[in-house]
């Protein structure tokens, strides 16, 4: 999935107040209040690939299984599960008594029409195939030839039944991605988008009470929830781009908690008031280069390619740029994912091989990024700086926001772009089938039929020591062939008041919060 947003983390309990004022604002103080960064890139589940619009969809849909905080896929709405000797068939016990914001009753038949919904061909989802693709009859949904899905149905009240195309030991992981969240598809126009916050109806510890474009998000709890009704009486987000302006709000109490900005941290570590609310957190996240020939030319030669992945020095921009924020990639994959292995030497560093690579002068090109984070600013400046020096190549950056950014990756037109990938589960088909296969979301336009054909035999293997060596050597290809060029891994550092007990998470990301409490 998925573009950065301020992440949280569990912050230590019995932390004292550390120099940072309590609000000012007059407001309740059982309101969990934080900055988005950006605007959310949409409001509905079936579309969400933004982490800011992954964090309302957190808060608010729910499906079938979850991730917990040891990072094991646990029942949500599905009270339990079963799966067929071949892999083909999930038979899913829904949960009892479960509602929706809107008052329904939860049923099987919800997921029926909510998988129906995201798959409609007129309704053009651009992640549907890639989470729900393995179910047999999706494909046929998606291009009109089928009126439903033949791979899902209901086969009693609380019964669910999903059929496969072929075994895919990942699929629960995509499970848990937004648009296999149940919602209540009665509150949203039929073939139409969800854009009101009345229309985002799911069964979450939080309902969605008001949404004001660039400006803010207020979500309140939501007393029927089937796991508890949350402690706290809701969130208010708000739209905040500016990261200073983030920090005085922060340190003047409206804001519960935020990510900082590399320029931020240093000063704040130094300061023992302050130093004792914040914490460094790795997540499985990769900040990468994509480079696709079908927009810029030279890009077909993979002497080009090579030349530009040997032409940046990733340890001078983490330590010059982010200030020791983040960790040198050298992989697809991050740390903590199955088959993770540190230290490969693909494309080194080396200037003086980059510029052998390279036979005739390269003609200018842009380095696109979505957002409006000032590190990824930064980070694209420096890489342009470095392969003007050692390349000799006229980079200009261009920075779009997120929605048109991810639509134009979407449709594969953006030829040279600083991308981020943040796990959504904890297997490598996420990282490697779904990035760069020719099946799967492909952005640079990736078209070695070795690498596909590895990824699709891993996809479905059922041998777990095979799969990842399998899923290996398809890596070893993608960073041969550099048309992604790993940054660095992700790091946050947070600042968390320390009024906020009870925030969760697990590796991939943050967990709903509805065990916060607020002193």
């Amino acid at each position: 999935m998925r573009n950065v947003v301020f992440l949280v983390a569990l912050l230590a309990a019995g932390c004292g107040r550390g120099g940072f004022s309590q609000r000012t604002d007059g407001k309740s103080d059982n309101w969990l209040r934080y900055a988005m960064d950006a605007t959310p890139g949409t409001l509905d589940p079936a579309l969400a690939q933004d982490l800011v619009a992954g964090d309302l969809m957190r808060q608010t849909v729910e499906g079938l299984v979850g991730i917990n905080e040891q990072n094991e896929i646990v029942p949500r709405l599905a009270a339990s599960w079963s799966v067929s000797e071949d892999g083909l068939v999930y038979t899913f016990n829904i949960r009892e008594g479960v509602k929706f914001h809107s008052g329904k009753v939860l049923t099987a038949s919800d997921f029926v029409d909510t998988f129906n919904r995201n798959c409609d061909g007129t309704f053009n989802s651009p992640i549907a195939k890639n989470y729900l693709g393995d179910i047999a009859g999706v494909e046929d949904k998606l291009s009109g030839k089928a009126p439903t899905i033949t791979g899902v149905q209901a086969s009693g009240p609380l019964t669910l039944s999903i059929r496969l195309i072929r075994p895919a030991p990942y699929f629960l992981g995509k499970l848990t991605y937004s648009v296999a969240c149940a919602i209540d598809t009665s509150k949203v126009p039929k073939g139409s988008q969800i854009k009101e916050a009345s229309q985002l109806v799911g069964t979450g510890p939080f309902r969605l009470a008001e949404y004001k474009p660039e400006q803010s998000a207020r979500l309140e709890a939501f007393p029927d929830y089937w796991d508890g009704a949350p402690s706290i009486e809701g969130m208010e987000l708000s739209v905040v781009k500016d990261p200073a302006t983030r920090l005085n709000k922060f340190k003047t109490g409206s804001l519960d908690f935020i990510g900082l900005p590399q320029e931020d941290v240093e000063g704040m570590e130094r300061n023992p008031e302050t130093r004792e609310n914040l914490q460094r957190v790795n997540w499985p996240g990769l900040i990468y280069l994509g480079l696709n020939k079908a927009v810029y030319r030279p890009f077909a030669d993979p002497m080009v390619r090579r030349a530009f992945a040997m032409a940046i020095d990733k340890e001078a921009i983490i330590a010059n740029i982010l200030g020791g924020v983040g960790h040198k990639a050298d992989s697809i994959l991050p740390p903590g994912m199955p088959g993770y292995r540190e230290g490969l030497t693909h494309q080194k560093f080396d200037p003086a091989k980059a510029r052998s690579l390279v036979k005739s002068k390269l003609p200018p090109v842009d380095l696109v990024l979505g957002g409006q984070s000032t590190d990824r600013r930064k980070v694209a400046e420096a890489i342009a700086s470095q392969l003007r020096k050692n390349l000799g190549v006229e980079v200009s950056i261009r920075q779009m926001e997120m929605g048109a950014y991810l639509q134009r990756a979407t449709r594969k037109e953006l030829g040279f772009f600083l991308g981020t990938w943040f796990a959504d589960y904890l297997d490598p088909e996420n990282f490697l089938s779904v990035t760069l296969a020719s099946y799967g979301q492909n952005r640079p336009n990736y078209d070695n039929p070795q690498f596909s054909a590895l990824c699709l035999e891993a996809d479905s293997c059922l041998d777990p020591v095979k799969r990842l060596k399998l899923y290996q050597q398809a890596e070893d290809l993608a960073l041969q062939d550099a048309v992604w060029i790993p940054i660095y891994f992700q790091q946050t550092v947070l600042a968390v008041n320390p009024r906020v007990k009870g925030i969760r998470r697990n590796l991939i990301d943050m967990m709903p919060h509805s065990r916060v409490q607020l002193n």
